[in-house]
């Protein structure tokens, strides 16, 4: 089952549709529909002809469902009812994750904050198949809009000519202290825009951006006030630029001087490596079975091996049609966090084939022989004498 649905216009394929009798309309008139619109199953009171289980009352057949699902969760869910608040609660943590800051630890919370964006969670339209249905091929960021973008230039030109005016204050420096570049080119996703900073405003692609913000070299969190709006933007320093976080996506951003910007195009760009063979795992875990051996057909779809993780076992799929010669296992050491997110830089990575898997647990067996040989050959009077040793005065 993909998920359970009791409107059948919200049936989506895979999901258990559970008839319930209302005040308005009966659930049951529309079992036909669900099948059509791809459910796989039925929970009802009256014998159909189609999968199902009969019940004695529908609702409380769905209220048992609810509890077994959240008996599987160890999170603390708190409900927020009433005529008022319920809006102000949904942006108050929404701003709080942008401010969240946490070191050392990979983490979900860009992924979290797109979640409590997104129309539907905002709505109340949520069902148990609402991360698949949004993001069938995996969360890369939610979506932002040019104003953010824009701001995110002005703010990374600001601090770009913050960190060389703090340059330029470095003791034993030959001749007189130069002024900080004001003319930045920043990139953000893949598009460049021209940064100008005057002393009491900054140019975006010639624009004028009404922001005000504090900034001092070190920072990890800056807050900037843009046409009244608070824009909170969680900042790492890398080699040519910042690595920002905000309202649900994670941005690298290239801040270069405007006269070296110019020579970029003359640098050989990096492919990055081709992982279409690799089975990437989203979590590091106990690996507790392999289900295929070297020289095995992979079917698309079939289990590959089983890792345990956050105390539950979980299946990883072929993607594609292979063979466990070629299939190749990578699996991301990356601490509890990002959901099915290959993109933390602080990860470490390990790649191991099918048939080296095998030969290392055959090789682990064979050392472990060896130990125990070596230690009952170390309890045996040695038939060497020892050789005698003598210092020099």
């Amino acid at each position: 089952m993909q998920g359970v649905a009791f409107d059948s216009r919200e049936v989506r394929n895979g999901d258990l549709f559970v008839a319930m009798k209302g005040e308005v309309a009966d659930g049951h008139a529309f079992i036909d529909k669900a099948i059509a619109a791809g459910a796989a199953g039925i929970v009802c009171e009256t014998v159909i002809d189609h999968p199902h289980v009969r019940v004695a009352d529908s609702v409380q057949a769905l209220n048992a469902l609810g509890t077994a699902s959240r008996a599987r969760s160890h999170g603390r869910i708190i409900g927020v009812t009433g005529s008022a608040g319920k809006t102000g609660t949904k942006e108050a943590l929404f701003a709080a994750l942008d401010r969240f800051e946490i070191e050392g630890l990979g983490h979900n919370i860009d992924f979290v904050s797109a979640i409590m964006q997104h129309p539907r969670f905002r709505s109340g339209e949520l069902t148990t198949g609402f991360i698949a249905e949004e993001y069938p091929e995996g969360f890369h960021g939610a979506q932002t809009d040019d104003n953010v973008i824009r701001a995110l230039a002005a703010i990374a030109g600001f601090m770009a000519s913050a960190e060389a005016d703090r340059a330029r204050r470095t003791d034993g420096q030959l001749g007189d202290r130069l002024d900080p570049p004001a003319k930045w080119q920043v990139t953000v996703g893949g598009v460049e825009h021209k940064v100008k900073l005057g002393q009491k405003h900054i140019r975006v692609d010639d624009d004028k951006i009404d922001i005000a913000l504090e900034y001092t070299p070190g920072d990890r969190l800056v807050v900037a006030e843009i046409d009244g709006t608070e824009l909170a933007v969680k900042v790492a320093k890398t080699r040519t630029g910042w690595r920002m976080t905000t309202r649900g996506r994670i941005h690298d951003v290239r801040v270069l001087p405007w006269h070296i910007a110019s020579l970029t195009q003359h640098m050989i760009e990096k492919i990055p490596p081709d992982l279409s063979k690799f089975l990437i795992c989203p979590m590091p875990g106990l690996l507790v079975t392999l289900h295929v051996g070297e020289g095995d057909k992979v079917e698309a779809g079939q289990p590959l091996a089983t890792v345990e993780a956050m105390k539950m076992e979980n299946i990883l799929r072929a993607e594609k049609i292979g063979n466990g010669e070629e299939r190749q296992r990578r699996a991301r050491r990356q601490p509890r966090g990002r959901c099915g997110d290959p993109r933390n830089g602080m990860t470490r990575c390990m790649s191991i084939t099918i048939s080296t898997l095998l030969r290392r647990r055959k090789l682990a067996s064979t050392i472990s022989s060896a130990s125990i040989s070596a230690s009952e050959r170390s309890s045996r009077p040695s038939p060497f004498p020892r050789r005698a040793s003598r210092r020099s005065s």
